[in-house]
């Protein structure tokens, strides 16, 4: 009952996690192939996003805001899914090659570490927009322009602060705080992988510098 519930509240909070597990065969080199295709394509469908909405309403977040909000809220769903979606995925992959030293995909290093790049650009992009989102009464200062908001995500996912522009609710709070760890957890997995290839590479010149 209670695997029953998990898998109910994980698909809530992200369905598209869930679907992207409907997606992926059991074959690791298929899944490997359609994990970095859907990395890219959901990269890809937030640069568009946000360089049209800039293009399109000439950068004013208060247009986003106002116009069509009866969907906002679905639109804003699928964002908060892409963004615990790459949380949920790289922390289980993290922990399942720091457990049991293998992993759902036979993606390299390399790959992962391109893909964790990938989708800390997509946070960036995706925060933003959510940001850009929510209700003025929300903020203490609110971000005029979508390129505010974009600066507001990148500040906050570096932990460099959130640009001045206070959040006044919990829920700009809550998205800030699971930003923040999201974005720490992918440079962790880029550090540790990285240092995990180099080490891998040092290796068998250690054991050849031994046997001499």
């Amino acid at each position: 009952m209670m695997r029953g519930l998990s898998w109910l509240i994980l698909t809530i909070v992200s369905p598209t996690f869930r679907i992207a597990s409907w997606l992926k065969p059991a074959d690791e080199g298929r899944r490997s192939i359609r994990i970095v295709k859907l990395n890219f394509l959901y990269l890809t469908i937030a640069l568009l996003t946000v360089a049209g909405l800039i293009f399109v309403l000439a950068d004013d977040a208060q247009m986003l805001r106002t116009h069509g909000f009866p969907l906002w809220w679905l639109w804003g769903w699928f964002l908060w899914s892409r963004c615990a979606e790459v949380l949920i995925a790289f922390y289980r992959d993290a922990m399942d090659q720091l457990i049991s030293k293998t992993a759902g995909s036979d993606l390299t290093a390399a790959w992962r570490v391109r893909l964790a790049l990938n989708s800390y650009v997509e946070l960036i992009i995706d925060y933003a927009l959510l940001y850009t989102l929510l209700p003025t009464k929300m903020w203490c200062l609110v971000p005029v322009r979508i390129s505010q908001a974009l600066w507001i995500s990148a500040s906050t996912i570096t932990t460099s602060g959130n640009a001045g522009f206070a959040p006044a609710s919990p829920l700009p709070q809550f998205l800030m705080g699971c930003e923040i760890v999201g974005g720490v957890i992918l440079l962790v997995v880029c550090f540790a992988l990285y240092a995990g290839g180099k080490a891998d590479e040092r290796r068998p010149e250690a054991t050849e510098d031994r046997s001499d």
